[in-house]
């Protein structure tokens, strides 16, 4: 048996909306006999702050991490990574003393982020620390062909492998979206800026002729929740619902039950797991094409690409679909079709476990 240490935020769906914790709890869910995983805990609970608690947190980090790497004699580790200054700084730390200081394996896995597409400027710490990451690690996994292309032009480095995330199989033979109805349009993930919450929003409140024919319903938490609650509040005719954090049976009930998925991303996505897990449950989704989105979502063939932070081009595309609902019910299925026959864990477990079989099993 194979030991790995493998790092997360929180894996609580009910307190935490985080994409990588998603991946880690499948792969974890999905490893076979060979490798046997370990959580560490790394990053803050969306609704922790920055208290004394979390400081003393950030002092022991690196002393828990060395207990655990030698209380589970621990083999490899796997660093899970959003290329933001913050999760950069503090996983370069875990990755040097990780490897230079107790010889193990380093599987640095890249999960979006602001700098994944838009390099730091060369001299400074920031490229200094993704280099050395990309460059030391034993093995790097990307999202897809992309970003390996992207990382790979920006940074030399070798031993890059693109694998995309990927749901569990949800049995959807009892599921039949009805469109013609009120359509329920669904936003649900991190309530932040980058995800484009605000542009739904705007588009939103420029539809009000539309009001009748759709509801907005709001899951998850973040930074900008009670902002988006207040301007929601502003939007007179609309109906909307927040829901806070669901997760587990919660979420799948959620999903089943939207239309139309939103995110609008304006940048920081890798390959965001809502999207695949909406798509699942036969969600149109509605999105921007930053880092591997695309890679999923065919404008026009599966779901609709509009431009980042185009407010008038996201309104017009929600207008379509509401004028135009003939559309949705083969969108729909061309989805869930997409998901299943590309994005499946029992897949994604064995093309996993390959990556391993290369670079650090043998």
């Amino acid at each position: 048996m194979y030991s790995v240490l493998i790092t997360a935020p929180s894996l609580d769906e009910q307190s935490n909306v985080s994409g990588i914790s998603t991946v880690v709890r499948n792969i974890m869910e999905f490893s076979g006999e060979t490798v046997k995983y370990f959580h560490f805990k790394v990053g803050k609970q969306d609704k922790k702050n920055r208290s004394v608690s979390w400081f003393f947190d950030q002092v022991f980090l690196l002393p828990n991490f060395i207990r655990n790497v030698l209380k589970w004699k621990i083999d490899a580790v796997h660093l899970n990574t959003g290329f933001e200054k913050p999760a950069l700084t503090r996983d370069f730390l875990i990755f040097f003393v990780a490897k230079y200081i107790l010889g193990k394996k380093i599987i640095f896995h890249a999960h979006g982020g602001y700098y994944l597409m838009n390099p730091p400027r060369k001299n400074s710490y920031l490229n200094y620390l993704i280099t050395t990451l990309l460059q030391k690690s034993d093995v790097v996994i990307v999202l897809s062909e992309i970003e390996k292309k992207t990382l790979m032009s920006n940074y030399s480095f070798n031993n890059c492998f693109a694998l995309p995330n990927a749901v569990a199989q949800k049995n959807v033979d009892h599921l039949e979206k009805d469109f013609s109805g009120t359509l329920k349009l669904c936003f649900l993930g991190r309530i932040v800026k980058s995800k484009g919450i605000f542009v739904i929003l705007d588009a939103l409140r420029s539809m009000e002729k539309h009001y009748k024919d759709f509801s907005f319903n709001l899951y998850g938490t973040g930074p900008e929740l009670t902002t988006v609650l207040s301007d929601l509040e502003t939007i007179k005719g609309l109906n909307f619902t927040y829901h806070g954090i669901v997760g587990g049976a919660k979420k799948w009930e959620a999903l089943e039950g939207s239309h139309i998925f939103l995110l609008p991303s304006l940048y920081g996505e890798g390959l965001p797991m809502a999207i695949l897990e909406a798509m699942n449950v036969k969600c149109v989704p509605v999105v921007t094409n930053d880092a591997s989105i695309s890679a999923v979502v065919q404008n026009d063939y599966n779901g609709f690409i509009v431009e980042k932070g185009d407010v008038e081009d996201l309104a017009s595309r929600l207008t379509y679909v509401i004028e135009n609902r003939q559309v949705l019910s083969d969108l729909s299925e061309k989805a869930h079709d997409t998901i299943d026959k590309k994005f499946t864990m029992h897949q994604y477990a064995i093309n996993l476990y390959n990556i391993y079989a290369v670079s650090v099993l043998f």
